[in-house]
């Protein structure tokens, strides 16, 4: 059901029949990926999509039964579908309870679902859980979808592995990867290694894997010319203004506010003429904050506006750091290079310095010296400091480039297209999964139907 294939959706509102509903359970979808990859995002926007397919049907069913507050149900329908209100007709609600419908992700349930916030990246996992109708083969069953929301950080490879071990052949692994930056996907791409390696080594009871690369309309933003020259301009605009009027001290958002709602800063200087890793990436991203157009809105979110400029620092980074290491050992073999990259990536992975600046500020928030949190993070990225005097518009371009070019990675993955912001590919994405469970369910009932029986033969 990818792109040139041709399948039936189940979520026809307009066929369903409530009254000769069967059940049927689709046992565990388990999303990994990177973080701020936009694994919540896909599960929340599924239930959001779930919430008003079930408006349509009951939609319908009042109309069919021509209650006199039908029209007020069809504009409260109307209200969530285009106006996104947030908020559920009671009388819609007990209805779907009535029926053992149910969204509901962690202890969020119907409406509060859509409330949540993706700004802040998941801790540890969460449940979700949804029940709805579905047409499938001229009858409708009522699918139980349930399953994890993993957190990307790779302090939680513990988590992915042990849930990896309880998933089944029934279960579904689903791989998210952020087509708009490509160490994020290898990044992704090395959990799944990481939790089919260690259940193979227990078990050949895997479950079946889908891809999907989501965010592909970030990915055609960050590719406009317009976007890049826009950035790049913005960058060394700031770097210069930095290095002439500031004297080598710039500052950075401590992206906690204060209560007055003004936002916090931090000072820092060059060092010996380098930048720190977690100041470039913030200098990045306040680059796009200022040069994007779009900034603070779908496309370009605070959350997106954040992995971007970590991707385009990182990049870099690595790319500078690699150079130097091949002026100063000769010419590196690709295993070494393999290597760099595995131990930048432990790094860049499990230490996100923007993400802890946010543990840094509040610590700080009255005084003017920086968290020990956030200093040992600093630490940890001295290796990776960078020169500016190194820095300039063609590394820069070069970053950008290299951030969007996740296709090679992915060039021999069959994986669906989303972006879950609007729910583009995600409905199509639960149809495979859902639509090859009941399939292999039907095969092994007809299966068990076809098979012989095998007479015993008595003395007498």
């Amino acid at each position: 059901m990818r792109k040139g294939q041709y399948y039936q959706s189940g979520f026809q509102s307009d066929r369903v029949d409530l009254i000769s509903m069967e059940e049927k359970e689709v046992k565990k979808v388990i999303f990994i990926g990177d973080g701020m990859s936009g694994k919540t995002q896909i599960i929340v926007t599924l239930g959001r999509l779930i919430l008003e397919y079930l408006q349509k049907i009951y939609s319908s069913i009042r109309f069919e039964s021509r209650s006199s507050d039908y029209s007020r149900s069809l504009e409260r329908a109307d209200a969530l579908l285009d106006e996104r209100s947030y908020s559920i007709d009671p009388a819609f609600k007990t209805w779907a309870e009535k029926y053992g419908f149910i969204v509901k992700y962690g202890k969020n349930s119907w409406d509060s679902v859509l409330k949540i916030s993706f700004d802040t990246e998941t801790i540890g996992f969460e449940d979700f859980q949804y029940v709805f109708p579905y047409f499938w083969n001229d009858s409708t069953v009522k699918i139980r979808l349930s399953g994890s929301d993993v957190g990307g950080q790779n302090i939680f490879d513990h988590l992915r592995n042990v849930l990896g071990k309880l998933a089944g052949s029934n279960d579904v692994l689903s791989v998210i990867f952020d087509r708009s930056r490509a160490l994020s996907c290898w990044n992704s791409i090395n959990q799944v290694k990481d939790v089919l390696e260690d259940k193979a080594a227990i078990s050949a009871n895997i479950p079946r894997i889908v891809y999907l690369g989501n965010k592909i309309d970030l990915e055609k933003h960050i590719l406009l010319p317009k976007w890049k020259e826009g950035l790049i301009n913005t960058f060394f605009r700031s770097l210069e203004n930095v290095k002439t009027y500031g004297k080598g001290k710039y500052n950075i958002p401590s992206l906690v506010k204060r209560i007055d709602s003004t936002e916090r800063t931090i000072s820092f200087k060059f060092k010996n003429g380098k930048i720190a890793f977690p100041d470039l990436e913030v200098l990045i991203y306040n680059a796009i904050r200022e040069s994007d157009i779009d900034y603070g809105q779908k496309i370009m979110s605070e959350v997106n506006a954040k992995a971007i400029a970590r991707e385009i620092g990182a990049q870099l980074v690595y790319n500078e750091h690699v150079k130097e290491l091949n002026a100063t050992k000769g010419f590196l073999s690709s295993d070494e290079i393999v290597s760099i990259l595995h131990d930048f990536g432990l790094l860049l992975f499990q230490r996100r310095p923007l993400a802890m600046q946010f543990a840094g500020a509040i610590e700080y928030f009255h005084e003017e010296k920086s968290s020990d949190s956030f200093g040992r993070v600093r630490t940890k990225w001295n290796a990776f400091d960078l020169d500016v005097a190194l820095l300039n518009k063609q590394n820069f371009q070069n970053a950008i480039n290299d951030a969007s070019n996740s296709e090679n990675l992915l060039s021999e993955m069959k994986f669906f297209s989303t972006n879950a912001i609007v729910g583009t590919g995600v409905l199509e994405v639960m149809d495979s999964i859902i639509q090859d469970k009941l399939l292999k369910d039907s095969n092994q009932q007809q299966a068990k139907k076809d098979q012989p029986i095998k007479r015993r033969i008595r003395r007498f």
